[in-house]
């Protein structure tokens, strides 16, 4: 896990009670036959390494028309051996191949494929904090708890989402069909490109190029597990390290190895050790034709070169073959040459607020990672509970059937029921903001007294819904232990009362929604948040505050709130 500090996954093994280890950083790099490469060369050539990327992040600035990173890196090597009059030698050219398999990596592809100007643009946005954290269980058991409650249907393959109507619905390869207001696809990049699925209307023509613009990255894994830790003495325990490739035609094929120790189970004394490697970039060609036991077979012959005579035949192994799987087809997203990061936020794009798009090819502040993906999802959950929002404002809005003065009690009884100790006494004061925004402070009123309130001629007992639509559009997409929270330390409740009421044409429902926000904590953070103490009983030991504006629909309606006037017994 790339960077624990705010990182919302770090956060959920945390509240799983899954034990996350800090990742040591600090790398032994091995040669070919065992030999350790001497501190100080790892130290320069770790320095010119980065050195060369400082360098090249000014170029970016410099307005030249993109170029592929492997072209770009080789040029700026070049010009400091011209530079300088220094020459590497073999094995430093070798150490140096190391150092840019971990850039294709990262890009999940040849370097020759990658965007030299764009490859790591979510550096300029904020990042993680570290420390890097490994979590022994795996990132399965985080899955676990959060598919827990919800109704997964596993092995349906979608074929078709056909949104033209006012529902969209969802067909499978095995003739199932899904229909729901609201469709989200966190489906694989590849699988978007290799048109795996119809869309009835087509996609738009900007979500089209973006999907074919964004690279498909491609990595693999070998997880090798063993009795013993026979490589713990050499790399002086150390969580990863190195194993410097020959030559760059074998740059990315097991050049880095992590290390896990861990127990079967709790009660199992006995610790088991694991080594996973990757093949990435160009080292893919490599193994494309091999099957898994042949690829397992080459990365023992790789540790065995550099372990001479000290490692056995695992007791357990696995190896990855997603780009072969049809469903899958690769790892993570990249940015091509002449592609920016912008085309992520195109692919994020709804389409005709019914279909929306999640993943981490979505996420342009953190691509390439599981915490993007949920970041994604967190993101698009926000969009389609602010859509939802609005179209019930809509359908309330959109209704001639009225509620009856005891709905209107029902629900402000409701209403009352959440409000707290410190909600009633905070009702001592009201301030009320009109449409320019002008706030009207009323004093509490003498238990016997009431007050009406005339404007534009009419008189009215109306009241105005406790609301605060700029806070509501603010959007803020922050998840606290499993619940949506609408802005900053504010807990908002939304009620909605459904009543039946039968007119001339039949049986209708009318759906108010209402937002209604704490007002101590709105008030300890400087909201505008208006609260008014409703008096449905209309008793005489109750304090009134009463406010009329005539509106009009769009004054009612305001970022996905709906305002509710209480007048003559009926609800608009």
């Amino acid at each position: 896990m790339a960077g624990a500090v705010n990182n919302p996954v770090a956060i959920l093994a945390y509240q799983c009670g899954e034990a996350a280890r800090k990742v040591v950083d600090r790398c032994q790099l091995l040669l070919d036959k065992g030999r350790l490469v001497p501190t100080e060369t790892d130290r320069r050539l770790d320095f010119h390494f980065n050195a060369l990327l400082d360098v090249l992040a000014q170029w970016k600035h410099s307005g030249q028309p993109d170029v592929s990173l492997a072209e770009k890196f080789k040029e700026l090597h070049q010009e400091f051996e011209e530079e300088t009059h220094l020459k590497f030698t073999e094995e430093e050219e070798q150490i140096l191949q190391f150092h840019l398999s971990s850039l294709e990596y990262v890009g999940g592809c040849s370097l020759h494929k990658l965007s030299a100007l764009h490859w790591d643009q979510n550096e300029a946005l904020p990042q993680f904090g570290d420390p890097h954290l490994l979590l022994p269980s795996g990132y399965g058991v985080l899955f676990d708890r959060l598919k827990q409650g919800l109704d997964v249907v596993h092995g349906a393959k979608v074929t078709d989402v056909d949104y033209s109507g006012s529902q969209t619905v969802v067909k499978t390869a095995s003739g199932d069909t899904y229909t729901a207001d609201k469709v989200l696809l966190t489906v694989p990049l590849a699988v978007l490109q290799a048109e795996q699925m119809s869309f009835e209307p087509e996609l738009p023509e900007a979500k089209v190029k973006a999907i074919a613009s964004l690279g498909v990255g491609k990595v693999e894994k070998v997880i090798l597990q063993f009795n013993e830790n026979f490589w713990r003495k050499k790399t002086k325990g150390d969580d990863f390290f190195g194993h410097v490739p020959s030559s760059e035609a074998t740059r990315g094929l097991f050049n880095l190895f992590y290390t896990v120790t861990c127990r079967p189970n709790e009660a199992s004394r006995k610790e088991t050790h694991l080594l996973v490697t990757h093949i990435v970039g160009q080292a893919l060609d490599l193994v494309k034709d091999k099957t898994e036991s042949e690829v397992k077979d080459m990365c023992l012959h790789t540790l065995r070169a550099i372990f001479p005579g000290k490692v056995p035949d695992p007791v357990s192994w696995a190896v990855t073959s997603w780009h072969r799987d049809a469903d899958i087809q690769m790892t993570h997203t990249y940015l091509p040459v002449g592609v920016s990061g912008a085309t992520m936020d195109v692919l994020a794009d709804t389409v005709a607020d019914k279909v929306y798009f999640a993943g981490e090819a979505t996420c342009r502040q953190f691509p390439q990672s599981v915490a993007g993906a949920y970041i994604s999802g967190t993101r698009e959950a926000a969009k389609i509970i602010d859509d939802v929002s609005t179209w019930l404002a809509d359908q309330s809005l959109g209704s001639e059937t009225t509620e009856t003065a005891a709905d209107v009690k029902m629900a402000v009884s409701d209403v009352k029921k959440e409000r707290t100790e410190a909600t009633n006494k905070a009702n001592h004061k009201v301030e009320t903001v009109n449409s320019t925004e002008t706030v009207v402070k009323t004093e509490k009123m003498d238990s016997d007294q009431r007050m009406d309130v005339q404007e534009n001629g009419t008189d009215s007992t109306s009241v105005s819904n406790a609301t605060d639509c700029a806070e509501s559009e603010s959007k803020d997409n922050s998840v606290s232990d499993g619940n949506d929270t609408r802005g900053e330390n504010t807990d908002t409740h939304v009620v909605k009362q459904e009543a039946n009421d039968e007119s001339e044409n039949g049986e209708s429902t009318a759906v108010v929604a209402s937002t209604l926000t704490d007002s101590k904590n709105a008030a300890t953070n400087g909201s505008k948040t208006i609260e008014q103490n409703v008096d449905t009983d209309k008793s005489a030991d109750q304090d009134v505050v009463l406010a009329k504006k005539e509106k009009s629909a769009d004054d009612i309606v305001e970022g996905g709130c709906v305002k509710m006037d209480v007048e003559s017994e009926s609800v608009s």
